[in-house]
């Protein structure tokens, strides 16, 4: 499905009813095969239809498409007929994990096209970015080359920090479904989110995660309680649900998505008295603005000044307008127990790095405000700290107090692998290898015994120590042991490859213990071993002068350090030798089409000397047929002293009445036929015919059956 061409899908979903505070929104989705599959657009849809929003929805997708392709595709329109207020642009999952200098040079300048080809054709559209996964097992392809994105955890730190910085240069809001499906993987390992045929589409569930994000971004509310599709399990979908809204509650604020459908934040508030507030706007570039109380009341002024003396809780909105759309903003007071606090959330990079922060912002209080947070703190904030939990209790002059515990989380996690070879039999030949995943840039090494190495070497047995820094300072520290080892292992040749007609590469797998390799090899028809003494630290050679055409055996031995030579399995392979095309199949070629090719390739003879290569039965030596071919490939044709003739053909019948005429094809060097004929059950006549090829015969009755 990765190969569809690129297309336009529109929807239109209408509702009979709508539900209070209903919303109505057109969105454009430009993205590829993670937008396309399972229709996510269509699920955002039948979410909100479920939540009693609407979406008119249409998408723009090409298999394998980024920002560039879309740009430069001007096979499909950028935009069909129709205004949209929303767009959403998915950048291809490959170029999302780019190294950094990559990542801008070949998607920046495409955003920045497509932004303002937007701007300009739909400019009362809010822009969205959209942040995919990472494959389930890295992106091999580019692995050797990149090997950051060998692992889905590098995969999804690259995307991170690119997108981050999108967020930060451009001000877009971003979907940032990567960091839920990251929850989803971490906190319920064994749901799959993946296409079990290529294990990084998404299969229903992953793309319903996806649309529950993107209905979130959208209508600012909650997908708990929404459609969940028949195919995927109540329970299941009910996960899937409050991951996505704990998840954006928790990081939706960094990527500039709001999970309040009237958030508070456009509203600033002053307390004049216990019952009294002064109101102002704090949002920015807008047309024009009012105000709604909940009385009904109405009011156009900047500051207006509301009062309430009874303990019941009374809402204020805020319309702003900037010519394309009305965002609204909402406040609830309650003149005794009412505190008006949000938080700003900076989770910390890496668990060495304590530097996350909470800070609080109080927007209706009575008196001196007072914090106590869990870690003793009574500041208004908490930084410079690492991942845990956090409490706070806030309280001011009449007694009304705030408590909430935050949950920071690192975000890159650093992890070490270690790979230990044993030291033998106490020699100082042991050795560690290191490798990283979750690091971001250049990396470091600093090991117990002072090596700076990602691979050191010469160890005698005993536990080992490393710490890894990256560029951002992050750092992780992992020991391991290298053991002594007394064993002799065998080798085992992994591969046997660039064979030829006198030489092949032998490629073995390197052992724990020994003092070098012992390679031996020889025809498979003698018992006489030709021996390669060479370095433990060798994993490979090439065998030369050898036979063309041959098959050999092969195997390699440990030398051990006691002087003892372990045993090992014995391999095949045969050499290359010059063969000659043979069309057909005769067991003979032709001289002139020599080649170098194995025993097994097909339409090859080892024997030349076809004289006729279309004709299976002409080749040197062949029995003389009769048919005026040179069968034996001497020169002439039919010149044997005993030729063989060919079977006659079943001669041709013709019934005229009572006569019945035989004939039949002439045949080469016979020198006479005989024709049988009889009634069915009696004894055969025999006709001697010389060299005629037809006969007439009119002695049998109608009714007769004849076999001739």
């Amino acid at each position: 499905m990765n190969n569809f061409r690129t297309t336009w899908v529109l929807a239109f979903v209408l509702l009979a009813g709508v539900a209070d505070c209903q919303q109505r929104l057109s969105a454009l989705f430009v993205g590829n095969s993670y937008t396309f599959f399972n229709s996510m657009p269509g699920l955002v849809a039948q979410i909100a239809e479920s939540k009693g929003d609407t979406l008119d929805w249409c998408m723009r997708v090409g298999g394998a498409y980024a920002f560039e392709r879309h740009w430069q595709d001007t096979s499909v329109d950028l935009l069909p007929l129709g205004a949209y207020n929303r767009i959403i642009l998915q950048e291809w999952h490959v170029r999302t994990a780019y190294p950094a200098v990559d990542f801008d040079v070949n998607t920046r300048p495409y955003l920045d096209s497509l932004l303002a080809f937007y701007a300009e054709n739909q400019p009362c559209a809010r822009v969205f970015l959209y942040v995919p996964w990472g494959k389930k097992d890295g992106n091999t392809a580019d692995c050797l080359t990149d090997p950051q994105v060998c692992t889905y955890e590098g995969i999804r730190e690259r995307a991170f920090n690119n997108f981050l910085g999108l967020r930060t240069d451009y001000h877009l809001p971003v979907m940032p479904v990567s960091e839920i499906w990251d929850k989803v993987r971490h906190d319920y390992p064994a749901i799959d989110l993946y296409n079990a045929e290529d294990r990084h589409h998404p299969n229903l569930v992953g793309s319903y995660l996806a649309a529950c994000v993107h209905y979130v971004g959208l209508f600012h509310r909650s997908p708990v309680g929404a459609y969940i599709p028949k195919e995927i399990l109540a329970e299941l979908g009910a996960v899937i649900q409050r991951e996505v809204w704990e998840g954006l509650q928790e990081v939706g604020s960094v990527w500039g998505i709001d999970t309040d459908l009237a958030p508070n934040g456009g509203i600033g508030v002053s307390q004049l008295s216990a019952s009294s507030f002064q109101l102002s706007v704090l949002v920015n570039q807008y047309d024009d603005f009012w105000w709604e109380f909940d009385d009904g009341a109405i009011s156009f002024l900047p500051n207006p000044t509301v009062s309430y003396d009874d303990d019941c809780f009374h809402r204020v909105r805020l319309f702003v307008t900037n010519g394309c759309e009305t965002s609204t903003y909402e406040r609830v007071f309650h003149r005794s127990t009412a505190l008006g606090v949000s938080a700003q959330v900076v989770h910390p990079t890496c668990s060495s790095l304590s530097d996350g922060s909470i800070k609080l912002y109080v927007g209706t209080s009575v008196g001196q405000l007072h914090f106590l947070w869990s870690n003793g703190s009574n500041a208004s904030f908490v930084d410079s700290v690492g991942a845990g939990r956090y409490s706070v209790t806030v309280s001011d002059g009449s007694a009304c107090t705030y408590e909430q515990t935050f949950e920071l989380r690192n975000r890159h996690q650093m992890d070490i692998d270690m790979v230990a070879k044993p030291s033998c039999q106490g020699s100082a030949t042991g050795r560690l290898a290191v490798s990283v995943t979750g690091s971001d840039g250049l990396l470091t090494f600093l090991w117990s015994n002072g090596e700076q190495a990602k691979i050191v070497g010469n160890l005698m047995s005993g536990i080992y120590t490393v710490t890894v820094s990256d560029a951002i300072g992050c750092q992780a520290t992992r020991s391991a042991t290298v053991v002594s080892s007394d064993s002799c292992l065998s080798s085992k040749i992994l591969t046997i490859d660039s064979i030829t007609t006198v030489a092949a590469q032998v490629n073995w797998a390197l052992v724990g213990c020994g003092i070098g390799y012992r390679l031996e090899w020889r025809p498979a028809d003698t018992e006489v071993w030709t021996v390669e003494n060479l370095p433990i630290s060798s994993g490979s050679w090439l065998l030369d002068s050898l036979q063309q055409h041959t098959l050999y055996r092969v195997r390699v031995r440990t030398r051990c350090g006691n002087g003892e030579i372990s045993e090992a399995q014995m391999y095949s392979f045969r050499t290359l030798g010059q063969r000659f095309y043979d069309g057909d199949s005769d067991g003979y070629g032709v001289a002139e089409l020599a080649n170098f090719v194995n025993s097994t390739t097909p339409n090859y003879a080892d024997i030349a000397g076809d004289c006729d290569d279309k004709d299976p039965n002409s080749y040197p030596n062949a029995p003389e047929i009769c048919d005026q071919s040179d069968n034996d490939c001497n020169g002439m044709s039919d010149d044997a002293a005993e030729l063989i003739c060919p079977d006659a053909d079943v001669p041709k019948l013709t019934i005229t009445g009572l006569s019945l005429k035989f004939e039949w094809e002439p045949i080469f060097c016979v020198q006479s036929y005989k024709f049988r004929i009889r009634k069915k059950g009696e004894a055969w006549q025999v006709l001697n015919m010389g060299l005629d090829t037809s006969i007439v015969v009119e002695t049998f009755p109608e009714s007769d059956t004849i076999e001739y």
